[in-house]
């Protein structure tokens, strides 16, 4: 199961809500700890409330993610050179396998495919059931910008509803300032050219809990988002060592709304 988030497929798939992010102090925020990985993210969009607990492998990769959503979600990690795959258990489900993630990476460490089975509830002792299938393609100019995203979705059992979705990707600054879907909706975004990027910031760590990677490498966090009549503002508050502490999502409705709260382990 995916985790519930505001974020999910902002700035890689097709579906596109996001915002923008400013201080709530006057200075700056001093460089965060880089020596620090997200341990613990509390994500609260309504009367819903996820933990996600992250755990590390001894070269700093994540190895599990768990979730206390509805489906007491779980994924393992495993590495190979140049692929990773990670696979989802539901303990609501008693321990069944509910996806299948195998990425496929460049020399960067950028996601050239994702391919993600999901699949049915079975029952104990049967085989797990194929439900869909979501296969997404990278492109990137030679500084690994990505400029051409194709998602290709596909249902075992209703293949009329197959879809297949071409996204384009401008950069200026080493920022995506706009992203199109070929025949669909553009969004444009802002950023705030004296905070750079960081661990916490909302389109990574989205990406990285829904995929495993993030194939969009802003330089900057991002300060605002349009996307037709859709506008999201976001606060960043960071602690004493720079890091990003809280963000807090405020949008027109309680569905555009969100905080997310993160706890560090550091060596």
């Amino acid at each position: 199961m995916k985790p519930t988030s505001l974020f999910r497929s902002v700035l890689l798939l097709s579906a596109c809500i996001l915002a923008g992010c400013h201080k709530d102090d006057n200075g700056p925020a001093p460089p965060p700890d880089k020596n620090c990985r997200i341990a613990v993210a509390t994500s609260k969009t309504g009367a819903t409330t996820i933990t996600y607990t992250l755990s590390y492998d001894n070269d700093g990769r994540i190895s599990k993610i768990s979730m206390d959503d509805f489906y007491k979600t779980h994924y393992q990690f495993n590495y190979v050179q140049g692929q990773f795959t990670r696979d989802g258990y539901s303990d609501h489900w008693n321990g069944q396998l509910t996806s299948q993630l195998r990425a496929e990476l460049n020399s960067m460490g950028l996601p050239t495919s994702i391919v993600e089975k999901r699949y049915d509830y079975t029952p104990s002792g049967q085989p797990p059931k194929l439900m869909s299938t979501a296969t997404t393609t990278y492109e990137y100019n030679s500084k690994g910008e990505l400029q051409l995203s194709t998602l290709k979705e596909e249902y075992i059992a209703r293949p009329a509803n197959n879809t297949t979705s071409t996204t384009t990707y401008t950069w200026a600054n080493g920022n995506v300032v706009k992203q199109e879907i070929a025949g669909g909706s553009a969004a444009t975004f802002e950023y705030y050219m004296d905070k750079p990027a960081q661990k916490g910031g909302a389109v990574s760590f989205d990406n990285l809990m829904n995929y495993g990677v993030n194939p969009i490498n802003n330089k900057n966090l991002i300060k605002a988002l349009t996307d037709g009549a859709t506008i999201i503002n976001v606060n960043y508050n960071y602690d004493e060592t720079g890091k990003i502490k809280t963000t807090t999502l405020s949008g027109s409705t309680a569905a555009a709304s969100q905080e997310v709260r993160y706890q560090y382990s550091c060596n």
